[in-house]
């Protein structure tokens, strides 16, 4: 599934907590922004929003795939993604298209960390769904990076 991403509420998102978003940092990002703020656990813990593993498109042209977590929005079906407004290109971007690996809602993602030893990229756990996902970038002739 490929969805595309909310690039105001992304901003939004990012405006009311740009000293806890870094850039490159997006499992700790979407941890931090679960952890410490309020409208987003809200929105998670009902079911609105998901935690999101994706490989999301790094550049419009090229099919350029990096691993990567951030908000899904279940009722808009759009990413919700903090992370993505640092990067440089973020303004002039027409979109930034995501391929969903997994979703997540509150206890899967809490449960996993836990078991996971709160290691936020989930890297073990995520395994067999990243790799199946890589393959279908890989075989669509994309490259699909960590």
């Amino acid at each position: 599934m490929k969805l595309l991403i909310d690039k105001e509420a992304s901003l939004e998102l990012f405006e009311k907590n740009k000293e806890i978003v870094e850039q490159k940092y997006c499992y700790n990002n979407t941890f931090n922004l679960l952890s410490h703020d309020d409208d987003v656990l809200t929105n998670v813990a009902t079911g609105k929003w998901k935690i999101a593993y994706c490989f999301f498109r790094v550049f419009d042209k090229q099919d350029v795939y990096v691993r990567h977590a951030c908000f899904y929005d279940v009722e808009r079906h759009v990413m919700i993604d903090a992370t993505a407004t640092l990067l440089s290109s973020f303004h002039e971007r027409s979109n930034i298209e995501y391929k969903i690996i997994k979703l997540m809602d509150y206890h899967e993602y809490i449960d996993a960390l836990k078991k996971y030893h709160l290691e936020p990229a989930l890297v073990e756990y995520l395994d067999i769904e990243t790799e199946t996902i890589r393959t279908e970038l890989i075989n669509d002739g994309c490259m699909a990076l960590d």
